[in-house]
């Protein structure tokens, strides 16, 4: 197996987020999903980011990132830009893994560690948002989404809320800030791309 990737494995529950069948499985400490949802899949192009807010629990150092591939693509083996982002949960850039023109040539749990090294554990749960972007890959990869997406206005938020759970914009890296609020940066979207944290 090539460094940076870990491999999938499946699990006979959908219960992957709790006590049950619990993330740990997967060697995960959380995660946009349960992975056993996030059966479907979608072809991501070249400059459209996909941004997923995920729960990061108390007490969790945030080390690595990693995107579930369910179908490799080709890369141009020229273009740098394909990597996975962490954002605080107001849309800042924390850091971003290394630039590697693998990263999406095989499939599995594809990323690695983030390039300024861990980020600290926090006495609470909070909220982040992790970014997924491609870039010079002459064939896309598919990346695993959940069953039967659909962009559904209760896919986005909750009631009252303004967070968004996930969008996608348009750009050829990723910016310093992003507006994850309703109506802020890029378009709302049900594909939740299935992102894993360590």
């Amino acid at each position: 197996m090539k460094a940076g990737a870990v491999a999938v494995s499946g699990s006979g529950s959908s219960s992957a987020s709790g006590a049950t069948f619990p993330l740990a499985h997967f060697g995960l400490l959380a995660a946009s999903g349960d992975p056993i949802d996030f059966y479907a899949q979608s072809q991501l192009s070249n400059g459209n980011p996909f941004y997923t807010r995920v729960w990061i629990p108390a007490n969790t150092v945030i080390t690595n990132l990693y995107c579930g591939v369910a179908t490799a693509g080709t890369h141009d083996g020229a273009t740098p830009g394909n990597r996975l982002a962490l954002y605080d949960d107001s849309g800042n850039l924390v850091d971003q893994t290394n630039s590697d023109n693998t990263l999406w040539t095989s499939t599995g749990w594809r990323g690695g560690a983030l390039s300024a090294g861990p980020v600290a554990a926090q006495s609470v749960g909070r909220w982040v948002y992790a970014g997924v972007i491609t870039a010079g890959m002459t064939v896309a990869p598919a990346i695993a989404y959940p069953s039967s997406p659909a962009d559904f206005a209760y896919q986005f938020t909750g009631p009252g809320l303004t967070k968004r759970r996930t969008f996608y914009a348009f750009s050829a890296s990723f910016p310093a800030t992003i507006n994850p609020n309703t109506g802020g940066t890029g378009t709302s979207t049900g594909y939740t791309p299935l992102i894993g944290i360590n």
